[in-house]
């Protein structure tokens, strides 16, 4: 998995591993995560992003063994992989406000009442939510 990353990406990459590590230090968890992107310390990984974007490909395994993370009995083995991505997704949600858990432009009943409603009565309703053109009615 590869993956881009701009220097404007730390800040949301340091909360999702304070999610995942919340024991471990703080320059620990990010010295880790530069380890696990191929790089020797976190200073080079930041030198190499304020000089524009990078490409990289977190590896679990680096990032977990810096930590001391024991395989099968501290957290996820793939914590790395997965701020990564839930720093992406969060990212695709600033941009994609039409997103739902149920995808794009859902006309997914969200209140007993609309369930009663047949599929186009469901997509006009929603319209009218999206696109802020009447009064929602509960």
């Amino acid at each position: 998995m590869h993956l881009e990353l701009k220097i404007s990406d730390i800040p949301l990459l340091k909360t999702e591993l304070r999610k995942s590590h919340p024991n471990i230090k703080a320059s620990k968890r990010i010295e880790a995560a530069a380890r696990g992107c191929s790089y020797k310390s976190y200073a080079a990984m930041r030198t190499d992003l304020q000089r524009g974007s990078i490409v990289i490909e977190p590896n679990n395994t680096v990032f977990n063994d810096y930590l001391g993370l024991m395989p099968n009995t501290e957290k996820s083995l793939r914590s790395l992989s997965h701020a990564f991505l839930r720093l992406i997704l969060r990212q695709i949600l600033e941009i994609e406000t039409s997103l739902t858990s149920h995808g794009f432009d859902s006309a997914i009943p969200r209140f007993a009442e609309d369930r009663k409603l047949t599929f186009e009565q469901r997509i006009e309703k929603f319209e009218e939510r999206r696109l802020g053109s009447g009064p929602i009615k509960f």
